[in-house]
């Protein structure tokens, strides 16, 4: 019988972790907050048409 390694496989291609996280660094947002929602979210805006489905139908 064969014996199978519990260990996970040791990735040996691709970028080091430094080059990772200086690209992660180099594409940070240039503005460090996200911005605002609208009140509900757009939901009273007049334009807004509620779905057919509700969220639960959609996996929401």
């Amino acid at each position: 019988m064969r014996q199978v390694s519990r260990r996970p496989a040791t990735v040996t291609a691709g970028p080091s972790r430094r080059t990772v996280l200086e690209n992660m660094q180099s594409s940070a947002p240039t503005s460090p907050t996200p911005r605002p929602k609208l009140p509900a979210h757009g939901i009273d805006d007049p334009g807004f048409l509620q779905p057919v489905r509700p969220m639960s139908a959609i996996g929401g």
